[in-house]
């Protein structure tokens, strides 16, 4: 009988959280990442033919217990909502990481071809999501060849 009282409990708690729209929390696996905190600090972009290298400073707190390294998959870049920006990999830009529990810049690579920068971005740290870039169309050919520019943003334009 206590079974039975105490599965309608348990079922009642379930169909409640359900209805409310969230889910019973269950612990994360291991090596998952914490959900950062980040400010975006500054744009720098360098026009490569038809394609941009994108710099991306931040200022951010990492609460988890494990590094957090700045490249995919705890660092995503994303066009429009869906679709992932390649990382920009060059010798010497090897990815930053921040410490567990700590404070801290750091900066991320992307490489993002032209017709990309007609879309939003949003840049995602470990579950936390920032607007970079809107919708706007961008022109490329406002930069100069091999030559790196400070950005205006969410709405991008070259700061002089």
């Amino acid at each position: 009988m206590k079974t039975a009282a105490v599965s309608t409990v348990f079922i009642g708690a379930v169909v409640f959280l359900i209805g409310c729209g969230k889910e019973p929390s269950t612990p994360l696996p291991s090596g998952t990442p914490v959900p950062s905190t980040f400010t975006v600090r500054a744009l720098t972009a360098e026009r490569s033919g038809d394609h941009l290298h994108l710099t991306i400073t931040v200022h951010l707190n990492n609460p988890g217990t494990n590094p957090l390294i700045l490249t995919p998959p705890a660092v995503q870049l994303w066009i429009g909502n869906d679709k992932p920006a390649a990382p920009f990999i060059a010798p010497g830009l090897e990815p930053e990481a921040i410490a567990p529990g700590a404070e801290s810049e750091g900066c991320t690579h992307w490489w993002l071809a032209a017709p990309e920068l007609s879309h939003a971005l949003e840049l995602e740290i470990a579950g936390a999501r920032q607007t970079v870039k809107t919708a706007d169309f961008f022109v490329l050919d406002s930069l100069v060849e091999g030559q790196s520019a400070q950005l205006a943003f969410p709405v991008w334009k070259p700061i002089p």
